[in-house]
């Protein structure tokens, strides 16, 4: 397998509150004022935010598949120079050209390098 956990996923939620008008939705409202997250990553969300990354969504991936997290595009170099490595999704959800979307370094994620992690759905 190309990725493996060396801890064990915790996947109860967790209610962060952003800084006012610091996220937004993909949804009728302009901004979220409280986001649930995976517990399990909660710490991580709220260490990229105040570094100044907007995310747009995340998932742990419940010990069936490698978590991610989502961000605005403008934040994408940004991921990069904090040395996260790119979350590669299926091809139906956009495959190696979205660049938005990145492995949690929660929980140890490995990835191999002669292996690159797929997105291949659960």
């Amino acid at each position: 397998m190309a990725w493996e956990v060396e801890k064990k996923y915790n996947c109860a939620k967790k209610t962060l509150i952003p800084h006012k008008g610091f996220l937004k939705c993909n949804c009728s409202e302009d901004f979220k004022e409280e986001v649930t997250v995976d517990a399990c990553m909660a710490d991580e969300i709220l260490e990229l935010w105040n570094k100044g990354i907007h995310t747009t969504g995340c998932c742990c991936g419940h010990g069936k598949a490698l978590g991610f997290i989502g961000v605005i595009e403008e934040d994408i170099p940004k991921m990069r120079e904090l040395g996260y490595t790119q979350y590669i999704h299926n091809y139906l959800s956009g495959g190696s050209s979205r660049k938005d979307s990145f492995i949690p370094k929660t929980y140890g994620h490995k990835i191999n390098a002669h292996e690159p992690y797929i997105e291949s759905g659960y």
